[in-house]
């Protein structure tokens, strides 16, 4: 059904007010299109291209995009939950009024991406590449950063008392970490990063 719709749609590659459930796409470029009020369900996407592509107003639930290109996207008013992105190209993509909820994105990039007033709430983003990200009123709740790469990206005025730090990279200025909100167990694992030994 929704290969279908790719094909009528392919000239103005705009798509409306539609549910699509349990659908396989393999290899297929939807790149450029426009979707709007439209619902993903249980979908799987095999290496599949999104480069350019809007989302409005629409949803993801129980998807799996690991490895799909996501670069120079755009989601606006649209949540993602319980989805699977490992692996996944979200490079240079526009993030607004979105919420990200329990997903995973192991190895996932984000570099050069932009979150506005926006929610990433208890998702899993081991070994992500999230550099030179701009974070503008975006919250990150229990979010597991673990051996994430932060560099050039500035979290001041955020509280991440909840998620995990442990490993992240940054700057040796830590210039990243300025103005930031931890708590006392992840301030260790900050020691550690400037070499003091903590007894």
């Amino acid at each position: 059904m929704l290969e279908e719709n790719l094909l009528q749609a392919a000239d103005d590659k705009y798509i409306e007010d539609c549910t699509y459930e349990a659908q396989m796409l393999t290899k297929t470029s939807l790149g450029g299109y426009e979707f709007k009020n439209v619902h993903f369900l249980s979908c799987t996407f095999s290496d599949c291209d999104f480069m350019k592509t809007s989302f409005y107003n629409s949803t993801f639930t129980n998807c799996d995009f690991s490895n799909c290109i996501f670069e120079s996207s755009y989601f606006r008013d649209t949540k993602i939950t319980d989805c699977k992105g490992d692996g996944a190209n979200f490079t240079s993509s526009y993030i607004k009024q979105s919420t990200i909820k329990n997903s995973t994105f192991h190895y996932a990039c984000f570099t050069h991406s932009v979150w506005e007033m926006s929610l990433l709430d208890n998702c899993i983003m081991r070994n992500v590449f999230f550099n030179e990200v701009k974070l503008n009123k975006t919250k990150l709740i229990e979010v597991d950063f673990h051996h994430a790469d932060f560099l050039k990206t500035l979290l001041k005025g955020l509280d991440l008392s909840h998620c995990t730090l442990e490993g992240i990279f940054v700057s040796d200025s830590m210039k990243e970490l300025k103005g930031v909100t931890i708590s006392p167990v992840q301030a260790l694992d900050i020691v550690k990063m400037l070499g003091i030994k903590v007894v």
